[in-house]
């Protein structure tokens, strides 16, 4: 028959031992992943987001041609880049009205890279085969 002392450390031997839980450890990787997944946000919402004051546009002059009844009307103007950043694929987008303000046209143009502080002198062309344009709107300036 065992000794008692010899049955109670092998009962002792047989209990694995639990481990504590790591307060510090998991606050850590709570923390960490809340700041990851915040500048994850921020990069993508910086990347992703047209500000207003990247880009300054104005139009110089607009003209307009007919042939056999189709109407193409050319607006020109200049857009500066004002970040600090280049801008790759700028495109200007020009609704054109008729006198009645309906949209008969768009015209547009397209730059390939404006860098930083540099200004684009844009042409837009743009087809109305229904009358003439009377009134222009820059739609929207898009870039990467």
């Amino acid at each position: 028959m065992p000794h008692k002392l010899c049955n109670e450390l092998s009962k002792a031997q047989v209990q694995t031992p639990t481990k504590k839980f790591n307060h510090k450890k998991f606050l850590f990787l709570t923390i960490s992943a809340i700041l990851i997944i915040f500048l994850i946000g921020i990069t993508l919402w910086i990347f992703f987001s047209h500000n207003d004051d990247k880009v300054s546009t104005v139009i110089t002059s607009t003209s307009v041609t007919e042939n056999d009844g189709i109407y193409t009307a050319t607006v020109t103007g200049k857009i500066t880049n004002n970040s600090s950043k280049k801008l790759n694929c700028v495109q200007i987008i020009i609704s054109l009205y008729d006198s009645e303000y309906n949209v008969i046209g768009t015209a547009i143009d397209k730059q390939l890279i404006l860098g930083a502080g540099e200004t684009w002198i844009f042409s837009a062309e743009g087809i109305s085969s229904t009358t003439c344009p009377t009134f222009y709107k820059v739609a929207d300036v898009t870039y990467r």
